[in-house]
């Protein structure tokens, strides 16, 4: 798990207008998408073992004291409010941190055609649409399975296929060249597989192996 983030998060907090509940909301999502932090990703996940020592313990280093109960309650926001537009609801409701954990976080509805607020990292983000890259293209992707669908251009897919392509007559003149070779080993010991190569060598070159 990449503390830092937190420790990043935690100065957003402290240094947040108003109460920071945007802020505190969004630290539990992140937990709760975070497949090094919790067992599973989603509103079911739960904190992985040592977790809330790690939190705690970068906060302290910091000179924030962030206790476990704090950590559960962004984590109980974030479970119950999966959308900006409930959060939004409860806020008007509730203006204060204080107040929502007091109120134990009551549901509020959001918009319905609103999808859940997505708490991943750029990079998660952009990892998982290039898998659903992957699987769209089917096996075309595993020509170029080096390259990423949404940053490769069409300019670096040529170059490397030039390259390969360069590679592969390199290849294949060599493999021309040992097949002739071999074939001038057998015809000098009569087909007799059984003699060594330097004896073949010896026997269609007259010298010995370089």
């Amino acid at each position: 798990m990449k503390v830092r983030q937190y420790v990043t998060a935690e100065k957003a907090i402290v240094g947040a207008d108003g109460s920071g509940i945007w802020e505190r909301w969004h630290y539990g999502g992140r937990l709760l998408a975070d497949p090094e932090a919790t067992t599973q990703n989603g509103n079911g996940g739960s904190l992985r073992n040592g977790v809330l020592e790690r939190l705690t313990e970068a906060a302290a280093r910091i000179g924030v004291t962030l206790s476990r109960r704090e950590i559960q309650y962004r984590l109980q926001a974030a479970r119950t409010y999966s959308q900006d537009s409930q959060l939004r609801n409860a806020i008007a409701q509730f203006p204060t941190w204080y107040d929502l954990t007091q109120a134990g976080f009551p549901p509020f509805d959001g918009d319905p055609d609103e999808p859940p607020a997505d708490h991943r990292t750029r990079a998660e983000r952009d990892h998982e649409r290039a898998q659903q890259m992957m699987l769209a293209v089917g096996q075309q992707g595993s020509l170029f399975e080096d390259f990423e669908p949404h940053e490769a251009t069409l300019k670096d897919l040529f170059l490397y296929a030039d390259e390969q392509r360069a590679i592969t007559e390199r290849f294949v003149a060599q493999d021309r060249k040992r097949q002739s070779y071999l074939r001038d080993l057998s015809v000098a010991v009569n087909y007799d597989l059984s003699r060594t190569w330097q004896e073949a060598h010896r026997a269609a070159y007259g010298e010995d192996v370089s």
